[in-house]
């Protein structure tokens, strides 16, 4: 569920949705879509541990995969991701995301679509816990 919130945190920033639009998907950016657009996968998640053994809170690391036509487009779109993902802070129904930082910024040269795309990997740690 965390990344289904976290689509809507990002896609909810003008900043952002006025470039990718609603382009954020689980996993992969297919093959065939329009960029500019992102990408996110769950790449650990991760209980906080205290004496008496795990506490309710989570502290999950998400990949967000950047895909655009140019480097610089790249570039911009990661500085405006950080930002929103920095001010991550919000309370839903079932969980509380206390805290979140996105650092990173490994570009990838994306030669197997055609036409040849560009990337950038950004890592989101967060900070949630559940409530009941």
């Amino acid at each position: 569920m965390i990344e289904q919130y976290l689509r809507e945190w990002v896609i909810s920033d003008p900043a952002i949705s006025g470039i990718i639009g609603t382009r954020m998907y689980p996993q992969f950016v297919p093959e065939n879509a329009a960029v500019p657009a992102i990408a996110y996968s769950m790449v650990s998640d991760q209980a906080t541990m205290i004496m008496t053994g795990p506490a309710s809170v989570r502290n999950p690391r998400i990949q967000l995969s950047i895909v655009a036509k140019t480097q610089p487009a790249v570039s911009d779109l990661a500085e405006k991701l950080k930002v929103r993902i920095n001010s991550w802070n919000q309370l839903y129904p079932d969980m509380k995301v206390e805290s979140c930082f996105a650092e990173g910024g490994v570009y990838l040269s994306l030669d197997y679509y055609t036409p040849p795309q560009f990337g950038m990997i950004i890592e989101a740690f967060l900070n949630w816990y559940p409530i009941s």
